[in-house]
């Protein structure tokens, strides 16, 4: 009998070991152990392997021991695909505006400005790329990127007259924009204004794009000078008299002189006008009425015949006209207004010394009257003053 021993050597305890999942387009590196010599399902003959699937897939490796036994082992891998991420929001600001921009498609988010919120507002001074990284909820990243372009402000500019006299205006322009809107609600290009003191107006130009500017200018209204001018009189025919203006720099009078005094002779009652000039160009008019009387064989109470007193001066309600005179007989007593016209007539009858008239305002308007007695060719005139 003959006999043979037969000794069964055991199979190799192959190992794979290495991560069964990744996010698509990393690596996975297996490695495989328990065999002497190795053959992958990729056909390398390395202990280790570095896979980078796309999809889910299966690696075999073929293990072989020392005594030439050999088994299979394999691992099975998962892709997970990558998070969708996006970037919402404005892609075209105007300078010094804010925009907000925000991710969405993944869990988590790191931004290119450091910044982990969700959301993140800007305010970019030039073109300016922004980038995130999301994360889902597997580990794996995805990246987007959003370009804010940034539109530079119109240089809007305002022209115009920035001083002026009181009651006159000036015509303000803008440009530089496209449309504009005035701090007075216009949305002219130019506007008319005549305010009557020292004003800010604005102007905000828009452009083509939407972006705006705003530009100020200052008005200065420079007050019309106060001119004092010789008050209205009375001139018999054949005098002169001197007419005289202060407050302002320069003058020009209705009979063409410049200085600030004129002496004048008129043959009729006459209106002399003078416009002052001030240091700033600014005019003011002003204007004294002279009335002519013949004042021709009539002799002037005062004189030799007679005192005349007007009490109280000013006068409001009534007003009494004293005169002392050494002749007897009928008279008429006049008020008269600045331009020459009778407002009033009364007549009386005088004895020879002391005499009194008392004549009543009450219908009389507020301002400055002559009274005249008039008795044969006797006459005179006084002032007196209604309040």
């Amino acid at each position: 009998t003959q006999t043979i021993f037969i000794a069964v050597n055991p199979l190799p305890s192959v190992v794979i070991s290495g991560t069964n999942a990744i996010c698509l387009n990393d690596s996975a590196i297996f490695t495989a152990s328990g065999a002497a010599t190795y053959l992958w399902s990729n056909s390398s003959t390395n202990t280790s392997i570095t896979a980078t699937p796309t999809v889910t897939s299966i690696y075999s490796v073929i293990g072989t021991s020392s005594l030439g036994c050999s088994f299979t082992q394999t691992i099975f891998i998962t892709v997970n695909p990558l998070p969708t991420v996006t970037i919402a929001g404005t892609n075209s600001i105007c300078l010094n505006n804010t925009t907000t921009l925000t991710a969405s498609g993944a869990t988590t988010y790191s931004w290119s400005n450091t910044s982990t919120n969700t959301s993140i507002v800007i305010s970019p001074t030039t073109m300016t790329t922004y980038s995130v990284i999301g994360t889902d909820a597997l580990g794996c990243k995805n990246i987007d990127q959003f370009t804010v372009n940034v539109s530079p402000l119109p240089t809007v500019m305002v022209s115009g007259n920035d001083t002026i006299c009181a009651n006159d205006s000036t015509t303000l322009n803008a440009s530089g924009a496209n449309t504009y809107l005035w701090s007075n609600s216009s949305t002219n290009t130019s506007i008319t204004v005549a305010p009557s003191s020292s004003i800010v107006y604005s102007v905000t130009g828009t452009d083509a794009v939407g972006c705006s500017a705003t530009q100020t200018l200052t008005v200065t209204v420079n007050q019309l000078p106060v001119l004092t001018l010789s008050p209205t009189t009375t001139l018999c025919t054949g005098n002169s008299m001197s007419l005289t203006v202060s407050g302002a720099l320069n003058y020009t009078w209705s009979t063409s002189s410049n200085s600030s005094s004129i002496t004048v002779s008129p043959t009729v009652s006459t209106y002399y006008s003078v416009t002052g000039e001030d240091s700033f160009g600014c005019m003011k008019k002003d204007s004294v009425y002279i009335m002519v009387d013949p004042c021709a064989g009539i002799k002037e109470f005062g004189s030799t015949n007679s005192e005349v007193f007007v009490f109280p001066n000013p006068a409001k309600d009534n007003v009494t006209v004293s005169f002392t005179i050494k002749e007897i007989g009928a008279y008429t007593i006049s008020v008269i207004d600045m331009f020459g016209r009778i407002v009033k007539t009364e007549n009386g009858k005088s004895v020879t010394g002391e005499n009194s008239h008392l004549i009543y305002l009450t219908d009389i308007s507020k301002g400055l009257y002559f009274i005249t007695i008039q008795q044969s060719e006797n006459r005179f005139r006084t002032k007196v003053v209604v309040e």
